[in-house]
This record gives C-alpha cells, sequence and structure tokens, in this order.
C-alpha cells in the first residue's frame, strides 16, 4: 500500500492515506517505516501547505526520536508541531504539550517539564481523554516531587489516581500501584513513614498485581 501511494501525485487524498499508513506503523511498532513514512508525508505536507499535515508529521516524527530514546530530536519535533497545533487544533495542541513535557522531563528540565505540562493539562482536564489526563497528572507528580515541592506532588498523584477511577484505566500497566508507589516515595521524602508504608501496601495489595 505504501509503494502504491508513494507513486501518486500529491494530492490530499495521497496524503490522507499516507497518514492512514503512518498511524498503522505506529500500532504495529514498525518503527522503521513510521519514520520513512513521516519524513515523506512531512515533505508532501509542506509542499502543499498542509498545515495540519505538517504538524502531524512533525508529532509523528517526535514519537519516533523519542522511542529511540534522542531526546533532543524529539523535542525539537515536538516544538514544531506544538507552534503548528496551537493554531488550528486545541486538543492535538494540548497532546505535543503533553509530549514534549514528558521529553523535558526526562531530559531533567523540570521547570521547563513544568510549563509544558501545566499547559497541557489545562486543555486535557476539559476532555475525557483520561488516559493523557493520568499520564498529565502523573507526570506533573513527577516534576513537583524532583522540584522537592512535595505538597504539590501529593496533590497530583492524588489526582492520577482519581483520573484512574474516573476512566476506569483498567491496564496491565498497573496506574493505580505506580502512582501509590510514587505517593509512598514522597512521603518517604518527607519522612512521613507511617502514610508512606500504607502507600506502599496499598500498591502492594492491587488485585491486578495478583495476576503478573
Amino acid at each position: 500500500a505504501y509503494k502504491t501511494i508513494s507513486k501518486a501525485k500529491n494530492s490530499s487524498d495521497k496524503r490522507n492515506n499516507l497518514n492512514q499508513i503512518i498511524d498503522n506503523y505506529f500500532a504495529l511498532g514498525e518503527w522503521n517505516k513510521y519514520k520513512e513514512s513521516s519524513q515523506k508525508l512531512l515533505s508532501l505536507s509542506k509542499s502543499s501547505g498542509d498545515s495540519l499535515l505538517i504538524a502531524k508529521s512533525h508529532r509523528d516524527l517526535g514519537n519516533y526520536y523519542y522511542n529511540e530514546i534522542v531526546l533532543d530530536s524529539s523535542f525539537y519535533h515536538y516544538v514544531k508541531s506544538e507552534k503548528i497545533y496551537k493554531n488550528i487544533n486545541e486538543l492535538d495542541y494540548g497532546v505535543v504539550l503533553l509530549k514534549k513535557g514528558i521529553v523535558q522531563l526526562e531530559a531533567n528540565d523540570f521547570l521547563g517539564a513544568d510549563l509544558s505540562l501545566r499547559k497541557a493539562y489545562s486543555i486535557l482536564k476539559k476532555t475525557e481523554e483520561y488516559q493523557r489526563i493520568y499520564a498529565n497528572l502523573s507526570s506533573l507528580g513527577s516534576v513537583s516531587s524532583e522540584l522537592k515541592e512535595y505538597s504539590r506532588a501529593i496533590f497530583y498523584y492524588q489526582k492520577a489516581l482519581e483520573a484512574i477511577k474516573i476512566g476506569n484505566l483498567q491496564t496491565s500497566e498497573n496506574h493505580e500501584a505506580s502512582s501509590l508507589n510514587n505517593l509512598g516515595l514522597v512521603y518517604s521524602d518527607l519522612k512521613d513513614y507511617k502514610k508512606a508504608i500504607a502507600s506502599y501496601r496499598k500498591a502492594l495489595s492491587n488485585d491486578k498485581l495478583k495476576f503478573q
């Protein structure tokens, strides 16, 4: 399918079909094809002035480089995507801010991450994108902990637990146990060992852990 589309003339249909193929490569974890196709779509979108797909291509390339742990390249593409989405699609703007914030967190740019993640949350909290809301809140908790703003960290981790329940995020990733463990670490840093132990025990008693 990719080869057939590649031979076709640059048109809206060609770009949209290529975008669908890229999403399938992402779902399948075929990262090299994902990168190659995203670069092709970026080139086609630039030559036709297709702002939406220019933004999407940069976002996809940001995803690719994040997966490859090339954080500077991932950050570069997310920033490119963010600048376009800011003016044309609020939800996608929020999602890219979240992705950029996670890159900044992993690169130890905690103040930059805090700014990006707060902006993302101001958008995502108005949606029902609970998986992303959870990721946003959990990342804000991590940033706050790194900045030693422990009361904020506790607030965000507790909000993350609420998002898990509201969104019914029953996944194999054990979000609830992870959030409880993170709370335990914060309480340990605060030397509130009773609350730390209580959080760790709740994490260990999580039903989903018993099946792994």
